[in-house]
Parts: structure tokens; sequence; C-alpha cells
């Protein structure tokens, strides 16, 4: 999965913020503690995980304190073949949008919207790579099992290179 854009409106003490990342390489997000840097990634994680109706305590507390507004946020990802950008508002007004421009265009809405991300999530990501990437500063690096990260296993072969053993499975095969 790839993030090429996040969108914040409303979002606990952020009032608008919007950050595009670099289309290669590492984006980095610094500021000042208190900035809203971390409610950037709460933000991602519940646009991907929680439906826009729900009113549970991780939705309730992003609404700004004082406010009767709802909370948005709006990403533009990519991962596998798709490329799609998707918005949620939460506790006021709560909607879902997505808009898939690759390979082929679709646009949903609601609960379908929903469905459809995490249809193509499960497709194309591998959650336990995806969670383990996520680290909070806030907390102790918890990097979850990782066993089951076939891309993670992969992308550390091709790190490696090529062993020994590789070289004489080589040589029996000709």
């Amino acid at each position: 999965m790839r993030l090429h854009r996040l969108r914040l409106k409303d979002f606990r003490g952020i009032a608008e913020r919007e950050v595009e990342f670099a289309a290669s390489g590492v984006t980095v997000v610094e500021g000042a503690n208190e900035a809203g840097k971390s409610s950037m990634i709460e933000a991602l994680d519940l646009l991907l995980q929680t439906q826009a109706s729900s009113k549970s305590a991780a939705v309730k507390a992003v609404q700004p304190a004082g406010r009767d507004v709802g909370s948005e946020v709006l990403a533009e990802i990519s991962c596998g073949a798709w490329r799609f950008e998707y918005f949620k508002r939460f506790n006021k007004r709560a909607e879902t949008a997505l808009t898939i421009t690759e390979p082929r265009r679709e646009q949903l809405t609601g609960r379908e919207a929903h469905e459809r991300v995490e249809q193509i999530l499960g497709q194309s990501m591998d959650d336990s790579l995806y969670k383990a990437l996520r680290l909070m500063q806030s907390g102790a690096p918890d990097l979850g099992q990782l066993t089951d990260s076939s891309a993670l296993a992969k992308a550390l072969d091709r790190a490696a290179g090529p062993t020994p053993d590789d070289d004489a499975e080589d040589d029996g095969d000709s």
C-alpha cells in the first residue's frame, strides 16, 4: 500500500491539514509535540478500519472539543492494481465515499464503499507487515507476529542476496 495524500479536517486539534507524500522514497512528517503527527496516523487507522457511523469511544474522541462538527479524513492510496480516493466523515453527518480510478473507475458510498476497501486491502496488502511498520512514538514498539509475512520474508531474501545453497541448487538443475 502506498499513501499518496492524507487530508484531515476537524480532527482532534487539527482544523485542517493535508500532506502529500513523495512519489518514491520516504516522506518524513515532523513537528513540535502536540502538533498532530500521531493524529494523522490515528486518522488513517480510523479511515481504513472503522465504519463512519461507529459510535465507539475512539470515534467520539476525535471530535474537536466544544465543536459540533464531523471529523473528516481523506486519503489517496494505491494498493496492488488499484488507485483510489477514500473519504469518511465521523460523528456528525457520517459519510463514506470511495472513488476508484484504476484499474477501472468505480464510485461507491456507505457500507458498500467500506467493504470494497476492505476487499482491496485484503487482496493486495500484507496486514502483518503493515501493522509491524506502524510504530507509534507514544508507546513501546510492538512488532507483533511477523512469521506470517510473506512480503517481509521476500524483501529480506532479496536484500540478503543469493546464498551458497542457492548456487548449489542451480548447479543441480543444469
